[in-house]
């Protein structure tokens, strides 16, 4: 059961430096309709933001501990999607970054899913 306070799901496009607009959408869950749609930069406002409204948010970003090739990448690109290398300087920024925001949004009990928008073209 999702809690009262939390009644929506939501989308975040990251960029890999706070300077730049991170796309950020949000859907309510009882009326179906898309409730917030704008742009965050600081990592604090990513997460106040999230915190007490949502309770699914999906991440374009690689989330990971450390910006290396994994095993989800290496089957991707077998998979013929195009995948940058986490360990690449505008990735690793973008690797750390995800990281981060994810940490502090599972300890406050949102639950965090990883995205590639690019796998999903053509479906």
């Amino acid at each position: 059961m999702i809690p009262q306070t939390r009644r929506a799901v939501a989308g975040l496009d990251l960029s890999g430096s706070y300077r730049r607009c991170s796309g950020y959408s949000e859907i309510d869950i009882g009326s179906r309709r898309i409730a917030v749609a704008t742009c965050l930069y600081r990592n604090e406002d990513i997460v106040s933001t999230i915190a007490s409204r949502v309770s699914v948010v999906a991440i374009d970003a690689p989330i990971a501990r450390e910006a290396r090739m994994r095993e989800l990448d290496r089957e991707a690109i077998r998979r013929g999607y195009r995948v940058l290398p986490p360990s690449m300087q505008g990735m690793r920024m973008l690797t750390q970054r995800a990281w981060k925001i994810s940490l502090e949004l599972i300890n406050i009990g949102v639950e965090v899913i990883e995205t590639h928008r690019l796998s999903l073209d053509g479906y």
